[in-house]
């Protein structure tokens, strides 16, 4: 089974994890972190790696991080990419993504990714394309 590590600014990862948490349960091998607001790249970097060395098993890790380009996934990248076997890094995260890692993290951990990539875009859907009938009151 994948581990996850959920990483982004302030509380969106551990936001992220509690709303998957009403809606699939707990789950195991999940870690949330957050950049505090004072918190410099090498302190969530320690963080990060900290995780990873109690995470890490033959499945892999798989990183989902809130921003490209954002110090969280650049802690994340400089941290631990290349310092793992199987590890992979993710940004962007939504809901929909975590939910359908949580269900599929038993594949091997780049189809794994392949997947969360195309889940991640096809769950952006603009409602007004959607042809809907609204009930009038």
């Amino acid at each position: 089974m994948v581990s996850i590590i959920l990483i982004s600014h302030g509380k969106l990862a551990e936001e992220l994890l509690n709303t998957s948490k009403l809606i699939m349960g707990e789950q195991k091998n999940v870690v949330a972190l957050g950049l505090e607001p004072d918190e410099s790249l090498e302190c969530l970097k320690k963080r990060i790696r900290s995780v990873c060395a109690r995470l890490y098993q033959e499945d892999g890790i798989l990183i989902l991080a809130d921003l490209f380009g954002g110090t969280p996934t650049n802690a994340a990248i400089l941290g631990v990419l290349g310092c793992y076997e199987k590890i992979e890094i993710l940004s962007g995260v939504n809901l929909p993504m975590l939910l359908d890692a949580f269900i599929n993290r038993h594949i091997p951990l780049k189809e794994l990714t392949d997947r969360l990539k195309q889940v991640g875009k096809n769950s952006i859907i603009s409602i007004n394309d959607i042809e809907t009938s609204v009930p009038e009151e």
